[in-house]
C-alpha cells in the first residue's frame, strides 16, 4: 500500500567506512606482515564479519505499510507489527540521554536495545536519528524506527487501521 526508503544518515556513512577500514586493514597487516599475529587478524576479520552479519539482520532498507501490518524491511528479513496491536505511533525527537545498553551506535545505523527516562527501554531501527517515529504496541513494548519522512508514515499508519476498523 505504502512505503517508504531509510537511507543512512552521513555520520552513519563515515563511522561505517572508517571502522571497515580500521578492521580489514588491521586483519590484513597482522595477517601480511605479522607472522606471530595471525590469531589477531583472524579475530578482527571475524569480527568485521559478524558486525555486518548483525547490520544486515537489524539496518532497516524500508518500511511499508499493508493492509494488516506495519513492515520494517531489513536485508536479511521482515519485522512485521501488526496494526491491531499498535497503541500510539508518532514522530520522535531524539534527546541527548538516548543510552544504547546492547546494539550499534552508527555502524550501518543505529539498532538495538537503548534507554532513556522518557520512554524507559526500547529497540531501535534506524538509518537515521534525525528522521525517526515511535511505535508503542499494546504489550508495552515500544520501537523508534527511522525513515524518510516520519510525519507520513504515522499518518498512513493512522489512515489504514482507521479503515481497517471501520470495515469490522
Amino acid at each position: 500500500m505504502y512505503s517508504q526508503k531509510s537511507k543512512l544518515a552521513i555520520r552513519s556513512v563515515v563511522i561505517t567506512l572508517l571502522l571497515t577500514l580500521l578492521l580489514l586493514g588491521l586483519g590484513l597487516y597482522f595477517l601480511m606482515f605479522d607472522e606471530n599475529s595471525v590469531f589477531e587478524s583472524y579475530v578482527l576479520l571475524g569480527l568485521l564479519a559478524a558486525i555486518v552479519l548483525c547490520s544486515l539482520y537489524f539496518c532497516p532498507r524500508e518500511i511499508n505499510i499493508d493492509a494488516n501490518s506495519l513492515n520494517i524491511v531489513f536485508p536479511l528479513r521482515v519485522k512485521r507489527v501488526s496494526l491491531e496491536e499498535i497503541s500510539k505511533i508518532e514522530p520522535y525527537k531524539v534527546t541527548m540521554n538516548f543510552v544504547r545498553t546492547f546494539g550499534s551506535g552508527g555502524f550501518f545505523g543505529w539498532w538495538g536495545w537503548f534507554r532513556n527516562q522518557e520512554l524507559g527501554k526500547f529497540m531501535v531501527y534506524a538509518s537515521d536519528l534525525d528522521h525517526v517515529f515511535l511505535v508503542e504496541i499494546k504489550s508495552g513494548k515500544k520501537y523508534v524506527v527511522s525513515c524518510s519522512d516520519p510525519e507520513t508514515i504515522c499518518d498512513e499508519v493512522r489512515k489504514v487501521a482507521v479503515a481497517k476498523n471501520s470495515e469490522k
